[in-house]
Formats: structure tokens, sequence, C-alpha cells
């Protein structure tokens, strides 16, 4: 393939696999060096082509990935945040340029296999850097290398689209139903497994083959949890967390959580019982009439409040994450 400008990187089409990928970067890499284009351009052009891999776990070669980042520390150029205050208002373009000349930047960074040489030149700008913005940025991408887990490769390519065709099936509803103005799709290579579920990114569908950079900010919705048990499929919201998945796989498999707090029923310390729980002392008999101990259930907060109460009258007592059947 003659690619003879810019303009025709531009063109090509989502959907590369590693060796189209290579043979495209070195080209695109010839033409910039060809061109004397600055850096700037060069990032957003790279940026550009590597988000165009079908699967974006799989980096350049090292060959290609070296002659990018050879390339990188050749224009790299702090001295363009030295008055960078590190935001800007809308309109001011010579300021979104800066933000987005290191953004475009560290995307390449965090697509490029976590080599010697890339974590040598991150560190080595980030010893250089002046500007807190530089710095913020720099040492955010070398922490991801440093914290990054593991890609999940154990799932096969035939579950994987599988789980794909149910997300894209589930976001297509919610676009005819009215729920969404806008239509989204299942990423596969981010999906991981989970005892009871599966969780999956998503992208809006224009945008799959689009720049991490230049992708539409959505506000809203978070990762999809797609159960193994039954066809049951969840939206997550924006601030996502763990717990999260923890609540789907309850709920899939019918059961709720609820904390209990256990202690010995101890008739000299009824005064304090009846202080602590506020309660009557029949209605602690009540509680205790079927054993020697007394066992309440309340929230986690509630329960810990009251745990440490209990610890200060010398009274041990053990605090519980249980599950059981909805009703």
């Amino acid at each position: 393939m003659a690619l003879k400008d810019i303009g025709e990187f531009q063109s090509i089409k989502g959907g590369l696999d590693d060796k189209s990928l290579d043979e495209l970067l070195s080209k695109l890499l010839n033409y910039i060096k060809s061109k004397g284009l600055g850096w700037y351009t060069g990032a957003e052009a790279i940026s550009d082509l590597l988000a165009l891999r079908e699967n974006p776990t799989s980096p350049p070669s090292e060959d290609v990935a070296n002659e990018i980042l050879e390339w990188i520390s050749s224009n790299y150029d702090s001295s363009i945040f030295s008055s960078f205050s590190g935001s800007y208002e809308e309109g001011d373009s010579e300021s979104e340029r800066i933000v987005r000349t290191l953004e475009f930047t560290t995307d390449i960074f965090y697509q490029l296999s976590p080599s010697k040489g890339l974590i040598s030149l991150i560190k080595d700008k980030l010893n250089q850097a002046k500007n807190d913005f530089e710095k913020y940025e720099l040492n955010e991408c070398l922490e991801y290398f440093e914290n990054r887990e593991p890609q999940d490769s154990s799932i096969p390519d035939a579950v994987r689209a599988e789980l794909v065709e149910r997300a894209n099936h589930y976001f297509q509803s919610k676009f005819e139903d009215g729920t969404f103005s806008f239509i989204l799709c299942g990423l596969p290579y981010t999906i991981h497994e989970y005892e009871y579920c599966f969780l999956i990114g998503w992208s809006l569908a224009e945008e799959k083959y689009t720049s991490r950079v230049k992708k539409s900010p959505i506000v809203g919705p978070g990762p999809l949890l797609l159960s193994k048990i039954s066809n049951k499929t969840k939206l997550t919201g924006s601030a996502f967390h763990e717990s999260d998945i923890e609540d789907f796989e309850l709920e899939i498999r019918g059961l709720e959580a609820y904390w209990t707090l256990q202690f010995d029923f101890l008739k000299d310390k009824l005064g304090t019982y009846k202080t602590l729980l506020n309660l009557s002392s029949l209605e602690l008999l009540k509680l205790s009439k079927s054993s020697d101990k007394i066992s309440i259930e309340k929230s986690e907060q509630e329960l810990r409040h009251l745990q440490e109460g209990l610890k200060s009258q010398g009274i041990p007592s053990t605090l519980e994450l249980k599950t059981r059947k909805t009703a």
C-alpha cells in the first residue's frame, strides 16, 4: 500500500491485524520524518493509527516500538509547558494544543509494551519536567505500568465474540427504547471474568477505532455485567466499584447480603446491653431466649459502632457478612 500524504493514513479503516499495523506504523514514521512533521502532528497521527488495531492489547513489535520511542525522544520539548497553568478556557486553541500534544504522547506510551526503553524515557522526561501538568501526566503513565493488571487471556475468542454479541444486543435495545440517544458497542478485549459473571467495557459504536484522546466523553454508564448463569445483564454507573460485581453476583443467584453482630448474653452485663442496644430487659430476654448468644442485624456502620461500644465494656463480639435467599 503506497501512502503519500497524511490524509491517506487518516482514511485507513479500523480492524488492523498486528502485521498490517506494524507495516503501516513504519511507513507512517518514515513519512513523518521525511516531511519533518512536528511533535503534535506526528504524535496525533501515530495515536490515531494505533487505535485502528483490532486487538488493542497486542502492542507493536519491539523494532517498531523502538522506532516510535526514538522519534518521540527526538521531538519531545518540555519548554512548551513552561508557561502553561494546567487549565484553559474554551476557545484557547494554543493551550488546547499543548494539552493534546502530551495526551497523544502518553496515549502512545500506554499502547506499547513496558520495555526498559519506554520506562526509561518516561522517567527521563519526568525528571526533567518543571511544570505540574507535565509531571502529573507522566507520573500517572508511569504508575499505570507499575500497577497494571495482566490482561485475562484465558477467555476463548468464541466466548469473547458471544459476550460482545450479548452486549451489543443490550445496547441496541436501549437505543431503540429511547434509554440511550446513542449506540454503544462492546469491546472484546476489555472483558474480565468473575465467578458468576463477566464484565465488558464499551465505546460509542462509531468510535470503536477512535483514539482514546479523541473519544467523546459520556457521563452516566459504567461497565456492563453479563451473568454466566442466566441471560441477565446490568449496566453499572459511572462511579463503578468492585462491590457492584459482588451485588450483581448475589442478585443473579437470588441472594442478598446482610451484616450480623453476635456476642454472648451475660446477665451481669444486662445494664450495658440495655444502654448500648436501647432495649428493655424483656426485649433482651426475647433476643437470647433460644441460645446463650445475642445476634443483631443492622447496617455495617451501625454494627461496627456497636462493636466498639461492646469492646470498651470488655465484651467480645463477632461481626460477619452473610448471605440468604431473597424473599
